[in-house]
């Protein structure tokens, strides 16, 4: 039997790939074995109110609720969450050094959730004023709206005025994290490896790493100083940006 396959966004690579596969189209709604949704339909289908359940022969390309670990801010929350729930149950994992840093899950740089966490963001900088802190919508991608930080009325600039100081909720959250100041450089340039993963199953977990990846590159040498705080091609690696500079243009 061949396998039905659905979507609901015109992709030519995906239905190029499906056809090449001999995998043929469904023509009903549910008559389909894989379903290469939005973000959107996925959370359609497991609507509580429709009550619908996968069969055993049907798959989606998005996990329920991905964006537990895809937005910014929740998986910030959720990587807390697990750390102490480590440390409750006083799983090595979450050993700590002298110093009260994590040894094994040192994955996340000191991280609050704007406008939420702002008073013990404050005190945090307060004990490291010299430090530098970068600013990242939760919900965006391709950088968006992001910017570093090394003042406090830096964001009182950005927040437009004394609402981020009161229980008022601005329209997206923000996550602000200790910035890595002192990066590895491959020739003075700042860089990040994109690599694919394949998660198949969360309980039990399966995860199958794709043997090929690539590494993204700024377009201009790094540097710390606070003149080129809002130079993106020093500090940011997104292609969308990068693309821009003006090396690549001449």
């Amino acid at each position: 039997m061949k396998l039905r396959w659905r979507t609901d966004f015109d992709k030519q690579a995906i239905v190029e790939n499906f056809d090449k596969r001999g995998w043929m189209k469904a023509q009903g709604a549910d008559d389909w074995n894989i379903f290469w949704a939005t973000k959107e339909s996925v959370r359609m289908i497991f609507n509580p109110d429709t009550g619908h359940r996968l069969g055993e022969a049907q798959l989606l390309n998005h996990f329920p609720n991905h964006y537990e670990l895809t937005r910014k801010d929740l998986m910030s929350k959720n990587i807390k969450r697990y750390r102490k729930d480590l440390e409750k149950e006083n799983n090595p994992l979450a050993e700590k050094d002298e110093s009260g840093n994590y040894k094994y899950l040192d994955v996340l740089p000191i991280t609050f959730i704007l406008p939420g966490d702002y008073t013990i963001f404050v005190e945090e900088f307060k004990h490291n004023p010299n430090s530098t802190w970068i600013m990242k919508p939760s919900g965006k991608s391709q950088g968006q709206g992001i910017f570093l930080v090394s003042k406090l009325n830096q964001l009182k600039k950005w927040s437009g005025g004394p609402k981020l100081f009161q229980p008022i909720p601005l329209k997206e959250n923000y996550v602000i994290s200790k910035y890595i100041d002192n990066p590895l450089l491959v020739g003075g340039k700042k860089f990040d490896l994109r690599i694919y993963v394949l998660v198949t199953c969360f309980k039990p977990l399966k995860a199958y790493i794709y043997k090929r990846g690539f590494t993204r590159f700024c377009n201009e040498k790094y540097t710390a100083s606070d003149i080129e705080f809002d130079n993106v091609y020093i500090h940011l690696t997104n292609v969308a940006i990068q693309k821009h500079a003006v090396s690549l243009l001449r």
